[in-house]
């Protein structure tokens, strides 16, 4: 029998786990009670409220709110869930400044009113000059010179409303899906197993925990998104998405150049996800990160052309290209173009390289190299594609084949023609001040690239353990590169050996083509520069080139050693994310929701910079920040999408 009792206990038993888990977190949400003040103030600033939880008033359990002068507005700030309270603080405003308030009460996220405040329970603290009521308002009038007036709400205390045979009552049927998601799940993937087993796909055990591990690593790539996305445009997406402004066409938007590249095919790509979704950046996030899994598939369905048949370790695969470290790519400024697009792109150019053959192969060949060129740093491809062809022309020659070698020519002057037709129009701009080169320090550029390459790895800061790490790696891609593309050139028949030599040395050239291009373009900025999360993904192609290195050498214990360090290694750079990029990922989440939440209240650029301490773009007149806002809001687009986010986190 495929299923016994003791499997099907154990899946049940994993499967309530997570529902558990999820439960639990959904819990947590479901309970969020809010502090509602309907008020107005005569001057705008920062209203806050504090909440004792059982550790006195402190800014951990408190929230903020801008308020805008003149207007009523029922002020929503958010308090912990499942928390008793013992009393509540209020402070209505940072400045000098007359208040009126209409009603305060507690709701939880469903809206039903928890308890309500008597505005005769309001009792002043301390820069409070005096407090009337008339006509069922509150009157507050601050002192002169006013920077935290105080109030204390008498009777506050709440008790805790986080019961959990409410929750289950109500929200039972959420825990009983996840649990029989979860339970399909495992009995799918358990039949797959037992089916490949039976038909000698692979055995062991091992192959189950390594496909669990990769299913792992999947769901920690969306959690990631998920979680740290938030949709508002950032930084250079305010210059890149004129284009959407200015209505340009399909063409336009494919010659699009921002800093030093063109955005090709990833800016259509975009386009098609912003009429989707209004202009959401968390839909175009979750399209990098589906754009970055099909790429992971593609390189999966490489390795299976180019070595013996799938093993475990090619967890090393998903452990690649779904790291966490280039969390830029949907916490900072997201850019299809960029990154995501070439890379998927890439992987196809290179399993086209290696499944096809003749016309076809040439032809898809060149129609990839030229969305690659125009796309983001694949242009890159633009100096590897006329040497592959020149080779292919050289190995015809050999072999007196005319038509190889014509084939051969003609992808060798379209690939150079697309090249060029690149710079027709092109500005060269190195999107930083200051740059030149070269600079006198030259041994600068290999200790930026080094540094690069160790950030892939965990290691971080500009440390010798960096440099050791950095330069190794550096060595080694150089090394593959050098051999495996004297091996392309040397006489031989087409084998998947040959095969392998050709995608080795375009895998660790296009990486090292990228990391001498950065090194140039930004050593101006110091060497800690090297280790922005943005420039992982264009690692990836590297560290895949030098595992499908270790996975063609000769089988023996050197091999499987090479393999499990290859693993281990790639477990340990990103399993746990290092507190540096947590901090950093942090700071993108939490800036960018107080901005929004702040600029939603006030629409004012100025203010929602300095309530967030966050900065949206550096130059708002340079890009013509407010225009494009009001062009949002009359559209109701982006962050006007959502429902005015009213509660902001100090």
């Amino acid at each position: 029998m495929i299923f016994n009792r003791k499997i099907i206990i154990k899946f049940i038993i994993c499967s309530l786990f997570i529902a558990v888990v999820a439960g639990y977190k959904d819990y947590n949400g479901y309970h969020q009670l809010n502090f509602v003040v309907d008020m107005e103030s005569s001057v705008s600033g920062i209203s806050q409220v504090f909440y004792d939880a059982g550790k006195g008033y402190n800014e951990a359990d408190s929230c903020s709110i801008a308020v805008q002068n003149g207007n009523w507005k029922k002020l929503t700030f958010s308090i912990l869930p499942a928390k008793a309270i013992r009393s509540i603080r209020f402070d209505p405003i940072n400045v000098p400044a007359e208040v009126r308030i209409k009603d305060a009460w507690i709701e939880n996220k469903q809206g039903d009113i928890i308890k309500k405040f008597p505005l005769q329970d309001f009792r002043p603290i301390q820069q409070i000059d005096k407090m009337d009521t008339h006509n069922n308002t509150l009157v507050i009038h601050t002192v002169e010179n006013a920077n935290d007036p105080i109030i204390q709400i008498e009777n506050s205390s709440i008790k805790n409303q986080g019961r959990w045979t409410d929750y289950i009552a109500k929200r039972g049927w959420a825990i009983i899906g996840y649990g029989l998601l979860s339970l399909l799940i495992f009995i799918g993937l358990y039949s797959l197993i037992i089916f490949a087993a039976r038909n000698e796909y692979f055995v062991g055990k091992i192959w189950l925990l390594s496909i669990a591990f990769s299913l792992l690593i999947v769901a920690r790539w969306w959690y990631y998104i998920d979680a740290y996305s938030v949709n508002i445009f950032f930084w250079d997406q305010w210059d890149f998405y004129a284009s959407f402004f200015e209505h340009k066409n399909l063409w336009e938007l494919f010659r699009w150049q921002h800093g030093p590249h063109r955005q090709g095919l990833g800016l259509i790509v975009a386009k098609a996800v912003a009429v989707l979704s209004g202009w959401n950046t968390r839909a175009e996030v979750f399209a990098i990160g589906g754009i970055v899994c099909f790429a992971m598939i593609v390189a999966l369905a490489l390795r299976a052309r180019l070595g013996q048949r799938l093993c475990w370790t090619d967890a090393a695969i998903p452990l690649i290209f779904l790291t966490p470290i280039q969390y830029e790519l949907f916490a900072g400024t997201p850019d299809i173009s960029y990154s995501s697009v070439p890379l998927l792109l890439l992987m196809l150019y290179c399993l086209v390289w290696v499944v096809g053959r003749g016309v076809a192969r040439c032809g898809a060949i060149l129609v990839l190299n030229f969305l690659l060129i125009y796309t983001g740093f694949g242009v890159f491809v633009g100096m590897i594609t006329p040497c592959l062809f020149g080779a292919e022309a050289l190995h015809a020659h050999r072999a007196r084949d005319r038509k190889g070698l014509w084939l051969a020519l003609t992808g060798v002057a379209i690939s150079l023609l697309v090249t060029g037709s690149f710079f027709v129009g092109y500005q060269f701009s190195p999107a930083i001040a200051g740059f030149r080169f070269p600079i006198p320090e030259w041994w600068r550029y290999p200790q930026f690239m080094a540094l690069m390459l160790a950030n892939f790895c965990g290691v971080k800061g500009v440390t010798v353990l960096s440099y050791i790490t950095g330069f190794f790696f550096l060595s080694l891609m150089g090394i593959l590169a050098i051999v495996h593309t004297i091996r392309v050139l040397r006489p031989q028949v087409a084998t998947a050996e040959s095969s392998s030599d050709m995608i080795i040395a375009v895998l660790t050239a296009f990486t090292l083509i990228f990391c001498i291009n950065a090194a140039i373009g930004r050593v101006p900025l110091g060497l800690s520069a090297a280790q922005a999360s943005r420039y992982i993904t264009h690692m990836i192609p590297g560290f895949l080139g030098i595992y499908l290195w270790l996975v063609t050498l000769p089988p023996g214990v050197l091999r499987r050693f090479l393999l499990v360090a290859a693993v281990a290694g790639l477990i340990a750079a990103s399993f746990p994310l290092r507190e540096a990029d947590r901090s950093t990922l942090k700071w993108y989440y939490e800036g960018k929701t107080k901005w929004k939440a702040v600029y939603l209240q006030t629409e004012n650029i100025e203010t929602a910079t300095r309530a967030a301490n966050f900065t949206i773009y550096p130059s708002p007149e340079q890009t013509r920040l407010k225009q494009k806002l009001e062009y949002l809001k009359k559209e109701k687009l982006n962050l006007y999408l959502d429902t005015p986010a009213l509660q902001l986190n100090p």
